[in-house]
């Protein structure tokens, strides 16, 4: 059974790519990857994807882009 550390990269890899879908562009997923967002406490997503439950508020934060 995988570690979660060997897990982490798949579900960062995972929110990239939704982010992508969303924003239809690299760039535009990496800014807002790194910019502070107000619907997470204007933290930048990418600071909190170490976490199972950054991660839970990362996608929902962009799944409220929608």
């Amino acid at each position: 059974m995988p570690t979660t550390e060997q897990i982490k990269p798949l579900y960062h890899d995972l929110i990239f790519q939704h982010a992508l879908e969303l924003l239809c562009s690299e760039q535009a997923a990496q800014d807002w990857l790194h910019a502070r967002q107000s619907h997470l406490g204007n933290r930048r997503p990418v600071d909190l994807l170490n976490t199972a439950e950054g991660m839970r508020c990362v996608r929902a934060a962009l799944n409220g882009i929608l």
